[in-house]
C-alpha cells in the first residue's frame, strides 16, 4: 500500500516569538504531575450561579472563605496529599494575578497555608520538590 503524505508546513503562517500556552494547557500540565505523584487535586471554580426564586433573582457562590466573605480569589487548585495541602494559581507566561487573588494569597500566608503560582509543569515539579 502507496500512501502520498503532503506537508502543510510551508501553508501554515509562523507565529512571532514564543507560541502561547493558554492557561488550561497549564493547568492540566500541573494537576498532571500532582496525580501522578499521587495527590489529591481538587479545581476550584469561583463562578457564580443565578437563580429565579420565587420571581427574584438570587446568586449562589461555589465557595466563601467564612472568616473573610469573599467568594472569589481562591486558587486555581487545591491539592492533598499525606495530610498536607498546597493552594496552586496557574498562570501564563505573562499573566499576572487579579486583585482578589493578591488578597487571597496575603490571607493564605497570614494562615500558613501553602501558596504557589506556577506558569508550567515544570515549574510545578520544582515546588514538589521542595515539599
Amino acid at each position: 500500500m502507496n500512501i502520498e503524505t503532503t506537508s502543510i508546513s510551508a501553508s501554515i503562517p509562523k507565529a512571532r516569538g514564543k507560541p502561547k500556552v493558554k492557561e488550561s494547557t497549564i493547568q492540566a500540565a500541573v494537576i498532571a504531575r500532582l496525580t501522578l505523584r499521587g495527590w489529591a487535586v481538587v479545581r476550584m471554580n469561583s463562578s457564580t450561579l443565578a437563580l429565579n426564586y420565587k420571581g427574584k433573582t438570587r446568586y449562589l457562590n461555589a465557595y466563601t472563605i467564612i472568616d473573610t466573605g469573599k467568594s472569589a480569589g481562591f486558587p486555581d487548585l487545591l491539592a492533598m496529599k499525606d495530610g498536607k495541602f498546597i493552594t496552586v494559581e496557574t498562570k501564563t507566561e505573562n499573566g499576572e494575578l487579579s486583585e482578589s487573588q493578591i488578597e487571597f494569597e496575603q490571607y493564605a500566608k497570614r494562615k500558613g497555608i501553602p501558596f504557589f503560582v506556577v506558569r508550567s509543569g515544570e515549574e510545578m515539579d520544582e515546588v514538589l520538590k521542595m515539599l
